[in-house]
């Protein structure tokens, strides 16, 4: 199953059961914890977010890989905003609820009271589902930096040692034979009576 299949379907069941088993009146006291979490959750897309495109020498790196970083960078940037808007959405709502009150929210018939109730279940579980994605999708890119990283230094490196074999090859080509005086045995009585 695909990652959005299993987010719908995580969707769908946590807006059901919250829409048939939980009135929006029972939710108050959670309401503040949550937008806290939520909060928390928007600064640390935020800092995400000004993060950017990571320094390399990109001239260096192989371009088939680089095209797909930085396109994976960008559809990741994406990903933030989506759940940037997420999250706005919801502690907005909240707000709006809390502003209302409770007292107010009683005079709602039940039935939208339970719809809100699976609203707010449903996108609670949508913006953990899409922190999860990023999370992985953050991963997947620095795996991917690591190997085109490691191929450009790997490149460099190869071609170091290609360089000062050739220059070795190169002063072994310019020597001559040299003619010198012949080869005697050593003779170790020789060197005995010193």
């Amino acid at each position: 199953m695909t990652f959005r299949l299993l987010t719908l379907i995580a969707v769908g069941l946590a807006a059901g059961l919250a829409a048939w088993r939980v009135d929006l009146q029972d939710l108050f006291l959670g309401f503040q914890p949550t937008t806290v979490a939520l909060s928390i959750m928007a600064a640390a897309v935020l800092v995400r977010l000004n993060r950017g495109m990571p320094t390399l020498d990109w001239k260096s790196l192989e371009p088939k890989g680089r095209k797909n970083l930085t396109a994976k960078i960008v559809k990741l940037q994406q990903e933030y905003l989506s759940i940037l808007l997420i999250n706005v959405v919801l502690v907005g709502v909240l707000i709006y609820l809390v502003v209302v009150t409770p007292p107010v929210v009683a005079l709602w018939p039940e039935k939208v009271r339970r719809l809100m109730s699976g609203l707010l279940a449903g996108g609670m579980v949508l913006a953990l589902a899409r922190m999860g994605l990023v999370v992985w999708r953050d991963y997947d890119i620095v795996r991917l930096q690591k190997v085109l990283i490691d191929g450009s230094a790997d490149k460099e490196f190869q071609a170091t040692q290609e360089e000062a074999a050739e220059k070795r090859l190169s002063a072994m080509k310019g020597l001559r034979q040299v003619d010198g005086p012949p080869v005697v045995e050593w003779d170790a009585s020789s060197t005995e009576g010193r």
